[in-house]
């Protein structure tokens, strides 16, 4: 027993002194910054059986993490509301995206790109005058893969304007058999990092 304790303890000490070393070396390298952001969502879906979906325009807004990682990379949660669906319908998700940013320092302007997976949880739908999303058949959750980059004007606070584009991995249609519907995203953002 008191070698179980012992171990328990030794892991505990050892986590404990992870996290502080992670903890000091991030602070030691950069702040955390912390940023917010809204935008444009142009959604389509793609679709095995009638793939032909037009693009809904909607909107998108939300804050942004970044926890320098390196000297020139990122790691970015963030947490978004973000209009997807196709022309007609009009699905609501609450996504949280996952990104490594690669930032390019070359002075006041600096470009960087992102790509990471994110996971999206449902909010409400509507279509064709029904708001039941159980009922139209959308799945509770999403996950899909982004990739996209922008720029950074500023140095210790930033105004950021970028573009990324999402492809949704799975299928969100519980409803009809054989019928494979995937969303496809792209947002353009605007916002400021603190």
């Amino acid at each position: 027993m008191r070698k179980l304790l012992v171990s328990k303890g030794l892991r505990v000490a050892g986590l404990a002194a992870l996290l502080a070393l992670v903890s000091a070396t991030a602070e030691a390298q950069a702040p955390i910054r912390i940023g917010v952001k809204g935008g444009l969502s142009f959604a389509t879906q793609s679709d095995n059986a009638a793939p032909d979906f037009d693009t809904k325009t909607g909107f998108t807004a939300g804050a942004s993490l970044p926890i320098r990682l390196a000297s020139i990379f990122d790691i970015q949660p963030e947490a978004l509301f973000v209009q997807k669906g196709g022309e007609g319908q009009n699905v609501r998700f609450f996504e949280v995206p996952l990104f490594l940013r690669l930032n390019i320092p070359v002075g006041a302007v600096r470009p960087f790109a992102l790509a990471g997976p994110s996971v999206g949880f449902r909010l409400s739908c509507d279509f064709g005058g029904v708001s039941d999303c159980d009922a139209l058949g959308i799945e509770k959750r999403e996950y899909g893969v982004a990739l996209g980059g922008g720029v950074r004007l500023g140095s210790r606070m930033g105004f950021t304007l970028e573009g990324r584009y999402s492809w949704g991995l799975k299928d969100i249609n519980n409803l009809t058999a054989g019928v494979d519907v995937k969303t496809r995203t792209f947002l353009l953002l605007a916002g400021i990092e603190f």
